[in-house]
Formats: C-alpha cells, structure tokens, sequence
C-alpha cells in the first residue's frame, strides 16, 4: 500500500491517503463473491472524481466500466459481461430515477438482476425474463452527503478532505505542473499485472480471528450484519497481496495475520464505520459544534448564522452548509 501510495504521489494525487487505500484495496477484490461499494463524497471541485479516476489508472480496462448516465433498461440490454466488474457512475445526479437506483441496489445486494418483459413472437405474444448476473461492484462520487438510505448501507461512505491545509497543497500540486516540475510517471503496467494475478490466482484467504473480531464488533445497529462483510473483505485483500509473506493452510489458503493484515484494515475504516453506524462523531462536527457553542457564548438557544461560521472556522458557505447538515444529522 505504500507503494501505491508513492505512485499516486506520482500521478500528481495530494492528500487523501486513506481514501486512496480503501478504493484500491476494494477495487483489488472484485474478484470476491461479493464486491464492496463505494461512495465518494464532497463538495463540487474538491477533485472526488479525479480521484476516483486516478485511481482507475491502476487497474487494466476490463476491471471496471465508466458511465456518465444511463436509461432505466441499460444494464440490461448492456451487451458485455458486467460479473466481477466495478460500475463507475460519475457524479450520482445522473442516476436519480427509481427504477435505476432500485436496479443498483438489488445488484449490489443479491449480485443480479431480473425482469420480465412481453415479446410478439409469430404472430402472438410471449413472456420473457431477461437475467444479468453479477456480482458487480459500485464506486460513485456524489455531492450530496446522503444517499437513497437503502443504498447507503450497503456502501462505505467516503468524504474528501475539504479542509483549508488540503486546498493549499493541491494549488502547490498544480503549481509544480506549469513551472515544469514533473515526476516520473508511474508504471501502471506493473499494477495491471499484479490485479490480474490476483484475480486469475482466485486463492482463497482464512481469516482465523473472525469469530473473535465478530463478538467485538456492536450488537446494537443492524447495518452491522452488511458492514461486517466490508470488514472481513478488506482484510482478505490485503493479505492476498501480501500473500508470499503469510501462511498457508494445508489446503493452500492464505491465512490473514491480526497484526499485519487486520490492523492495517482497521485504521482505514474505524472513522468511515463509526460514523456509519452512528457510535463516533466525525471531527468536523465536532469542530463545527464547538464553533456554535463559541459564537454563542455557550448559549445554544441562541441563533448561529452560517456567515458567522464561516468567519469563526475560515471555510467557505458551501463547507461550513455541509458541515452543519452533517451536524444535524448526528442530533445536534
């Protein structure tokens, strides 16, 4: 993972060093029974599909499909195989209609799709169910800071860094380019190569610790029985990619370590699963409440206005609008 992250450093990615791991580890599984889905989301030009795209660039073609919008019957008629692919939908505003997000969510939930149509044959007429099978994985990027709920929960959550540090390092980034200052390319070939052994190899990983990992994990929220997927899925990629340094079972199974493969799984995705399910509140929230409580003198009956946020924490309308939607949404 360090290595990958060294070469989006190359690609001329800033920042954002968890969202990077998370997106490759779960694009490096769609080789699974069942993939994990991604939503990226942030503000317009925080780079959420720059990203995304950057990071494609580490995966040969036949790893995914881009769309920009798509008709209610197109997954259908969609004459290539789609199994073990991930389905990139830029900007989610071009996929609103009922029956396509209802189509994305059974996808992503049962790994295909049906649906019956009617069909003149000779003269009379006769029924037809049409199938597309899966399973396929989703990766959007999106504005807004909620979903559909029901597709929600079957995704990691992703939210671009937005913060002041972050601008100030792109607009560095972007500098270095028109003075001339260019790394090297990566050499993208070498990543196609080691997805496509991953993939082909098709070996299976033991996770050893699952039952113990398990009974730590709350009781209380039932996201978790989907979330816990994403959990143990992460983990077995990123012992698969480490495979020639773990141990293998009688039958040849990789066996995932706690320490080198667990712990490296679980600081990528504690914060985005906490806020998930509701038992940790992001920091910006806090931030952002903290800023009421100051701008009110700890008077929280009092009216607090997103200008007079935007001044206390030096953030822009659009971010200091996000931040206190979120903040509502945690009960504040």
């Amino acid at each position: 993972l360090d290595e990958f992250i060294a070469d989006c450093r190359k690609s001329g990615i800033v920042g954002e060093d968890s969202n990077l791991k998370i997106i490759f580890l779960a694009l490096q599984a769609r080789g699974l029974d069942q993939l994990v889905h991604i939503a990226i989301k942030s503000s317009s030009s925080v780079g959420k599909s720059y990203m995304a795209g950057e990071v494609l660039k580490f995966f040969p073609p036949s790893a995914y499909v881009k769309v920009t919008e798509f008709t209610p019957s197109f997954l259908f008629d969609y004459t290539e195989d789609l199994a073990h692919k991930y389905l990139v939908l830029a900007e989610m505003q071009g996929f609103e209609e009922d029956d396509i997000q209802y189509q994305l969510r059974t996808f992503m939930s049962e790994g295909v799709i049906t649906k019956g149509r009617t069909v003149k044959v000779d003269g009379g007429f006769e029924g037809q169910l049409i199938e597309k099978k899966g399973p396929i994985g989703i990766l959007l990027t999106t504005t807004r800071d909620r979903l559909h709920p029901e597709n929600e929960t079957r995704m990691i959550s992703l939210s671009g860094d937005e913060s002041n540090e972050q601008t100030r390092n792109v607009k560095h980034v972007i500098a270095d380019r028109y003075e001339g200052k260019r790394e090297v390319a990566p050499d993208y070939r070498r990543w196609h190569r080691l997805h496509n052994k991953i993939v082909n190899d098709k070996i299976k990983v033991i996770i050893p610790f699952a039952s113990v990992l398990a009974d730590k994990l709350p009781d209380n929220n039932v996201r978790m029985r989907r979330d816990i997927t994403k959990i143990f899925d992460l983990i077995s990629t990123h012992a698969s990619l480490h495979r020639e340094n773990r141990n293998r079972s009688e039958n040849g199974e990789v066996i995932a370590d706690i320490k080198e493969d667990y712990a490296p799984a679980r600081e990528l995705l504690i914060d985005t699963i906490s806020e998930s399910l509701e038992i940790a509140v992001p920091e910006v929230v806090r931030e952002t409440v903290k800023a009421v409580g100051e701008i009110s003198a700890g008077g929280f009956d009092q009216n607090v206005t997103i200008k007079q946020l935007q001044n206390k924490l030096d953030l822009s309308r659009t971010q200091v609008t996000r931040r206190v939607s979120k903040a509502l949404r945690f009960g504040h």
